[in-house]
C-alpha cells in the first residue's frame, strides 16, 4: 500500500511508520506534538500495548496485522489511550490509531486537533473543555470570594467602632466585630444568637428595629454591657439586604472619653469664667463691705455717745435723789445733750443700720450665686426655676455688663419649671449673656452713645420654655453666621477666647436636652439668641426646693 500521508492524517490523527528494525521512520503531527522530532527513535519508546506485555517487534506485529488493539502513547504527563491497528505499506509497518474517550480523566491530555473531523468523540472533548473552564472559573471565583472575605473581615475588625449585624426578622445578633465585643464586655460566641434587645438599656423605650424604620443616624444613646453597666455611645443603624433578608448594621462609637473630656472642659470653662470674673466680683464685694464698715463705725461711735449720755443721766439721777434743785448739773446735762446731738443720732442710726443690712444682703446674694454657679451639678435631669437661674447668672456676670449695658428682665413668673442639668444650663446662660455684653462693648466705645441694652425674656411656647437673650450690639456678620456654633470658631484675638462657648452651648441645649438654640440677627441692630427647653410635666414639676437653681435673689441692678 502506498501512503498518502495527508489523506491518512485527516482520517486517523495518531500514526507511526516503523522501519524493519522497528525504529520510527515518520510520525503524524499529533504524535510529534508530544514527542518532538522522534524519527530514528525506537517505536517501543513511544508506544506500548495496553492488551498484553509482548514486545513490539516485526514478528509480533506481522501475526496481528489488521487486528484492532489498544495502545497507549508513553508520555510522562497525561498518557493518551489509543485504539487502532498495524498495516503493511510500501514504506514499512504503519500504526493507525485514534484516541479513546472512556471518561473525563482520559481526555485531559487531548485537544480538538487529535480527532478527525466529524468524530463523535469531539462532543465529549467539548464537554471536557467546558467542564475544565467551569472548574477554573469556579476556582477563580472561590479564590476571589475568599480574598474578599478576608479583606472585608480585616476591614470590619479594623474599624474604630463597634459593629453588630442584626437579623431584622428574628431580631437576633448574627455577627460582631472585636471592638463591639470589647465594648459589650463579652466574647463573640457569647453575643451571637442573642436578641438585639441585649444591647439596649432596660429603661430605653425606643427600638431602632420597631420605631425608627430600620434607620438611626448618629444618635447619642447608651450601650448595655454584660456586667449590667452602660456605656455612652454615638449610634448609627442602617438596613442592608443579605441573602434576600433585611439585616441591620448597627455601629456605635464609644463616647466615654469624650464625655469625660466634655465634663472636664465644662468644669474648666467654669473655672475660667470664674477667673475672668474674679476681679469684678472682688470689686462688687468691696463696695458693699466698705459702706457696711463705715456704717458700723458710725454705729459704734453712736453707741459710745449713748453710753456717755446714759452715764450722765445716771449721775444726774443720783444727784437728784439728794435734792431737787441742782442747776449746775442740769445745765451740764443740757450742754452734753446738745454736744452729742441726740436728735441726729435718733434720726440717722436707723438708716445706717438699714444700709448695713442691705449691704450684707447684697454680699449674700453674690456669694450664693457664685456658690450655685460653681457647683459641679447633678448628672441627672432636674426640674428647676429657670427665672431664678437667669437672675443668679445676671448677678454673677454683673461686672461684665454694668459699665456697657442696662439689663431689662421680662420674666414670666407663671412659667413652669424646666427639666435640665442645672450646672450645664447655668454655664450656657452665662456664655450667651457674656457674649451679649461683649458684643455691646464693641459698639459702646463712644461714651456719648450711652449704654446698650441686654433684654432677657421668658415665656411658655406650647410644651417648651422659651428664653430670649437680646443685645443691641453690631449683629453677626452674614459670612460667619453658618459657623458660630462650630467648635473652636471665634472672632476674638488669640488668648481672648477659646471658641468653645457657643459650641458647647449648642451641644448642651440640642443634644443633651432635646431643645433648640437659634439666633436672630441684623447688622447694626443686634442679636437675639432663642433657647427652647422642655418643661416639666404637671406630675414631676412639684419637686423639692433643693432641685431648684437656688432661692430667688433680688433683681439685678443695672
Amino acid at each position: 500500500m502506498k501512503l498518502d500521508r495527508d489523506i491518512l492524517i485527516g482520517l486517523t490523527p495518531f500514526m507511526v511508520l516503523a522501519d524493519d528494525e522497528m525504529n520510527v521512520a515518520w510520525a503524524s503531527p499529533a504524535v510529534g506534538r508530544r514527542f518532538g522530532d522522534c524519527v530514528g527513535r525506537r517505536v517501543a519508546d513511544l508506544i506500548e500495548s495496553s492488551d498484553d506485555d509482548e514486545p513490539l517487534g516485526p514478528e509480533t506485529l506481522a501475526a496481528r496485522l489488521g487486528e484492532r488493539l489498544r495502545w497507549q502513547l508513553r508520555t510522562e504527563i497525561d498518557p493518551v489511550p489509543l485504539t487502532g491497528c498495524w498495516v503493511r505499506s510500501d514504506e514499512g509497518l504503519l500504526l493507525m490509531a485514534s484516541p479513546v474517550l472512556r471518561d473525563l480523566e482520559n481526555i485531559q491530555g487531548l485537544s480538538f486537533e487529535d480527532f478527525p473531523e466529524g468524530d463523535t468523540q469531539l462532543t465529549r472533548l467539548t464537554m471536557r473543555d467546558e467542564y475544565a473552564n467551569s472548574i477554573a472559573e469556579l476556582n477563580d471565583v472561590t479564590k476571589t470570594l475568599k480574598k474578599r472575605e478576608v479583606y472585608l473581615r480585616t476591614l470590619l475588625d479594623s474599624i474604630v467602632a463597634g459593629v453588630v449585624l442584626i437579623d431584622a426578622k428574628t431580631r437576633k445578633i448574627v455577627d460582631v466585630n472585636p471592638l463591639a465585643g470589647e465594648m459589650i464586655g463579652a466574647s463573640k460566641e457569647q453575643i451571637i444568637g442573642e436578641p438585639c434587645a441585649l444591647l439596649c438599656p432596660k429603661d430605653e423605650s425606643d427600638c431602632p428595629v420597631l420605631d425608627e424604620g430600620y434607620s438611626v443616624d448618629r444618635r447619642e444613646g447608651a450601650l448595655r454591657q454584660f456586667n449590667g453597666g452602660t456605656k455612652p455611645v454615638l449610634k448609627t443603624v442602617k438596613p442592608v439586604t443579605l441573602d434576600g433578608n433585611v439585616h441591620l448594621i448597627e455601629s456605635f462609637i464609644d463616647l466615654s472619653e469624650i464625655k469625660t473630656l466634655e465634663s472636664k472642659l465644662l468644669q474648666a470653662q467654669k473655672l475660667e469664667s470664674v477667673g475672668q470674673l474674679a476681679s469684678g466680683i472682688a470689686h462688687e464685694l468691696n463696695t458693699p463691705i466698705q459702706y457696711i464698715s463705715d456704717n458700723l463705725g458710725f454705729l459704734k461711735d453712736a453707741y459710745l455717745s449713748g453710753v456717755e449720755i446714759l452715764s450722765a443721766y445716771r449721775e444726774l439721777m443720783a444727784n437728784c435723789e439728794l435734792a431737787e434743785s441742782h442747776p449746775e448739773e442740769v445745765a451740764k446735762m443740757k450742754a452734753l445733750l446738745k454736744a452729742k446731738d441726740i436728735n441726729f443720732l435718733q434720726q440717722e442710726a436707723p438708716e445706717a443700720m438699714a444700709q448695713a443690712v442691705e449691704g450684707v444682703k447684697r454680699v449674700s446674694e453674690i456669694v450664693h450665686a457664685m456658690k450655685d454657679f460653681s457647683h459641679p451639678g447633678t448628672k441627672e435631669m432636674t426640674a428647676i426655676n429657670i427665672n431664678a437661674a437667669l437672675r443668679n447668672t445676671m448677678i454673677i456676670a454683673r461686672n461684665e455688663w454694668k459699665y456697657t449695658a442696662d439689663v431689662k428682665l421680662e420674666l414670666d413668673e407663671s412659667l413652669p419649671k424646666v427639666v435640665c442639668l442645672p450646672g450645664e444650663i447655668n454655664q450656657t446662660l452665662l456664655n450667651i449673656i457674656v457674649n451679649a455684653a461683649q458684643a455691646i462693648a464693641e459698639t459702646s466705645s463712644d461714651e456719648a452713645a450711652g449704654n446698650g441694652e441686654i433684654r432677657i425674656a421668658t415665656r411658655r411656647v406650647e410644651d417648651q420654655a422659651e428664653i430670649r437673650i437680646s443685645d443691641t450690639g453690631p449683629g453677626i456678620p452674614e459670612e460667619i453666621r453658618p459657623r458660630i456654633f462650630d467648635p473652636f470658631f471665634t472672632t476674638k484675638e488669640v488668648g481672648e477666647g477659646s471658641g468653645q462657648g457657643l459650641s458647647i452651648a449648642h451641644s448642651v441645649i440640642v443634644q443633651k436636652h432635646g431643645g433648640s438654640l437659634d439666633f436672630e440677627t441684623a447688622a447694626g441692630v443686634g442679636t437675639t439668641f432663642v433657647i427652647r427647653l422642655p418643661l416639666a410635666d404637671t406630675a414631676s414639676a412639684e419637686l423639692d426646693a433643693a432641685g431648684e437653681a437656688g432661692p430667688e435673689p433680688q433683681p439685678a441692678h443695672s
